[in-house]
């Protein structure tokens, strides 16, 4: 039967696994944040001045770099628990019924999945955790204007 409960848990066991993962994890892992610290001083053209003033500018660079590895690691992770559930479900033994067909031998019922809706589920969870994400990325570049005394 579907459980939701064992759908998450094995989508949090999965990003966990690609946090520690392939190479690819690696390289998202530092490109994000070179990408955000580079993208940061080039804005600021790396003088010391403009870079201590821009402080919430940092901030939401800082964010951003963050929300793209949230966003990474949550369609990796549910790629794999997807694989894991698939995998799962190819290993499962078919069921048969206790009703005898004519020739004496039991009914295969078939495979029944054992997550119906597994992609829907694994990929609406990471979908929700990249708007998350996103969320938190607009609130953190939307932060400086809003705190700006010009705004008032």
């Amino acid at each position: 039967m579907y459980n939701e409960r064992a759908m998450f848990k094995k989508l949090i066991r999965a990003i966990r696994k690609t946090l520690w993962g392939d190479i690819e994890d690696r390289i998202a892992e530092v490109l994000f944040p070179f990408l955000g610290l580079g993208s940061f001083l080039m804005r600021t053209t790396f003088l010391r001045s403009a870079v201590l003033d821009a402080k919430w500018e940092l901030l939401a660079t800082v964010t951003c770099a963050a929300s793209a590895m949230v966003i990474w690691h949550a369609y990796r992770g549910a790629y794999a628990a997807l694989k894991e559930v698939q995998q799962e479900e190819a290993r499962s033994e078919p069921r048969y019924s206790p009703i005898l067909s004519p020739s004496g031998t039991p009914w295969d019922e078939g495979l029944e999945p054992l997550y119906p809706f597994a992609r829907t589920a694994l990929f609406g969870m990471a979908t929700c955790l990249a708007a998350v994400a996103i969320a938190a990325a607009y609130l953190s570049l939307r932060l400086p204007t809003w705190l700006s005394p010009a705004s008032h």
